[in-house]
C-alpha cells in the first residue's frame, strides 16, 4: 500500500489483500533493512497470528494497514494505519 525509507536506510511498508476502503481481510507491517538485505515482520498485533494463510488464529480483527509516517528525528519511530479494521471487535 505505502513506504517510507528512514535516514538509516530501513524501508518500511504497509500492506493490505484489496485496496479499500472495504473489503480489506489481511495486511500486515514490514520493514526491510537495505544495508543487511533482510525483512522483518512488524505488523502490529502479531502475537497469536500464522502466515501465510489461513491467517488462523487472527488476533486482531480482520483489515490491513494502509498510510505509515515517520518521526524525522528518530528512524525508529513509526505510525501505521490501520484500513478495514475494527477495535471494537477486540476483546
Amino acid at each position: 500500500m505505502r513506504a517510507v525509507l528512514s535516514s538509516a536506510s530501513v524501508l518500511f511498508v504497509t500492506y493490505g489483500d484489496a485496496p479499500g476502503p472495504y473489503g480489506v481481510n489481511y495486511g500486515q507491517v514490514q520493514k526491510y533493512d537495505t544495508k543487511s538485505s533482510t525483512w522483518t515482520n512488524i505488523t502490529p498485533g502479531m502475537d497469536g497470528n500464522s502466515y501465510p494463510p489461513p491467517y488462523t488464529p487472527q488476533a486482531w480483527p480482520p483489515g490491513g494497514f494502509c498510510g505509515i509516517s515517520m518521526a524525522p528525528s528518530d528512524p525508529n519511530t513509526v505510525i501505521v494505519f490501520s484500513l478495514d479494521r475494527d477495535p471494537g471487535e477486540l476483546e
